[in-house]
């Protein structure tokens, strides 16, 4: 699908002075969007698609192109950036999270400009004023089947908001939101529930700098034309409960298509693109939006009440006696590699709970479970290595979660991460708590009889390299006599450790560093 549209550029007083209004040097007959300015306000980064001068001409997807504000109080003409942020796929800015020292991109890039295998973001590193080579970040489960994707990072830089067609969408695209969970790893997109999210197309999310502020282009909330730009307020921690969508009115919206809206407070105002009296594909516009303006719009709608999320055609199960208090958990099993839905099973169970559930046709699970507790979830599928994940619902401020699962393949070259295979501290003896999941490896092996499997053993970087080194092979052998006690033949498999060689994660911090201390194996033979 595609989308002509134009930069409205509204400069910030501290970014820049009034004279930065007049942007004629940076509009062309081409098409820009997603502007993105830098914190000093010195450049402007935009995509630009459907230009001759882009890396695959006309044709281009869209090429990330830069203007800089000069000495003369003006907008340079814009220039189009190099590899390796440019290549003949589509290319686009999401945000410097640390000023410029690093930059979120769109998708994956591949060697040799190739179009990418599989879907997300990637980061490259300003080395000493040249960039790196974009390198992949880790969204867990990140999936789209729309053509559109767009994604905002909060000021804060650990809040990121996404427009994709993925699980447990309402239509078309939705918005979603993931957390920074370590150096670029961020949690599994989370739908935002019915209150913003319609059958049409919900796009172009940007939160304020009070994280609680929501800005996004639609065209399922009614309006004055294609997609107009909404505002809406979030009311608690859940995500779910939101103030009701306000259009922005004709301030800002117009019988053309609006998008890519973002607002600066302290300035009182905003940027975002739209297709209205355009110079072909697009214009250049400037606007000026007062707070108290903002909040007029919101008006009414602040006062809302939680609205909850329901899939249809998933059957709730509960038990009884219920608890006081009850959570309903609900979501997709899928295929890792390509995002297919899966028949599966799904055990749930604790020191007083347990309950087997399947999947419907289309891969979607829910249940009721009692609050204030935790349950240990294993996930089984014909031709997949079954999972084990711990669910902690020991909340009580909201009344359901989504969660998907992924399982991935049983195939040659398959890593699997061992997430809950744990030890005590700085020793080779595995916790209790490990040999559920080793249990599942048994079942794998002894059903696949001729299945071999290679394990490696990680740790951080603390301490002597040797000594880690030494540590990790005790562990891939504490977990092979497992497996060879518990019925598995030895010479089915094998193991190395590799201490902190091989990182998956920043070891700057103890809430990374702990990533990279992990067991995982890879299927060698099936």
């Amino acid at each position: 699908m595609k989308y002509l549209v134009c930069i409205v550029l509204i400069v910030t007083s501290l970014r820049a002075s009034a004279q930065t209004d007049n942007l004629d040097q940076v509009n062309s007959i081409a098409d820009e969007l997603n502007p993105v300015l830098t914190n000093n306000g010195k450049a402007l980064y935009f995509i630009r698609r459907f230009h001759s001068e882009n890396v695959a001409g006309m044709k281009d997807a869209g090429d990330i192109w830069v203007s800089f504000f000069s000495d003369s109080m003006r907008w340079t003409v814009p220039r189009r950036l190099t590899s390796p942020l440019n290549n003949a796929q589509f290319n686009g800015i999401i945000a410097f999270p640390d000023d410029i020292a690093s930059v979120y991109l769109y998708q994956h890039y591949m060697p040799g400009g190739n179009p990418a295998k599989t879907q997300g973001i990637s980061v490259s590193r300003n080395m000493n004023g040249s960039w790196s080579t974009p390198a992949r970040i880790d969204i867990k489960y990140f999936y789209n089947k729309s053509d559109h994707v767009s994604i905002s990072l909060s000021e804060t830089g650990d809040i990121m908001l996404l427009s994709l067609e993925s699980y447990g969408t309402y239509g078309a695209e939705d918005l979603y939101v993931s957390f920074r969970t370590g150096s670029d790893q961020w949690s599994e997109p989370r739908n935002i529930g019915p209150r913003i999210n319609t059958a049409f197309q919900e796009m172009t999310p940007y939160l304020a700098p009070d994280n609680k502020t929501l800005f996004f282009a639609s065209n399922g909330h009614g309006g004055y034309g294609g997609r107009d730009i909404f505002v809406t307020k979030r009311q608690d921690d859940s995500w779910l409960n939101w103030s009701e969508p306000a259009n922005l009115g004709s301030e800002i919206n117009t019988p053309g298509v609006e998008l890519y809206f973002q607002y600066f407070p302290d300035e009182e105002r905003a940027i975002y693109t739209s297709t209205q009296n355009s110079d072909g594909y697009s214009d250049l516009k400037v606007a000026h939006l007062p707070v108290r303006r903002i909040e007029e719009i919101l008006g009414d709608s602040m006062e809302t009440a939680v609205f909850k999320e329901t899939i249809a055609g998933a059957e709730i199960r509960e038990n009884e006696p219920a608890a006081d208090k009850e959570l309903q958990i609900s979501g997709i099993v899928l295929d890792a590699e390509t995002g297919e839905p899966l028949l599966a099973n799904l055990l749930i169970s604790n020191e007083n709970w347990k309950d087997n559930i399947e999947t419907t046709d289309s891969g979607v699970y829910a249940i009721l479970l009692p609050t204030s507790d935790v349950y240990e979830v294993i996930i089984k599928s014909e031709g997949y290595v079954s999972q084990q994940e711990i669910l902690d619902i020991r909340i009580s401020e909201i009344d359901e979660i989504t969660h998907n699962f992924a399982l991935q393949s049983i195939k040659i070259g398959t890593i699997v991460k061992l997430g809950n295979v744990l030890f005590v501290r700085g020793s080779t003896e595995l916790l209790e708590s490990s040999y559920s999941q080793l249990d599942l490896v048994v079942q794998m092996m002894k059903k696949n009889a001729e299945m071999e499997i290679e394990l490696s053993g990680h740790t951080d970087n603390q301490g002597s390299e040797r000594l880690n080194i030494i540590l990790s092979q005790q562990r891939v052998d504490e977990v092979i006599n497992y497996l060879v006690a518990h019925g598995i033949d030895k010479g089915r498999l094998s193991g190395k450790g590799y201490g902190g060689s091989i990182p998956v994660a920043s070891n700057e911090l103890e809430e990374t560093r702990k990533l990279n201390r992990r067991v995982e194996f890879t299927i060698v033979k099936k």
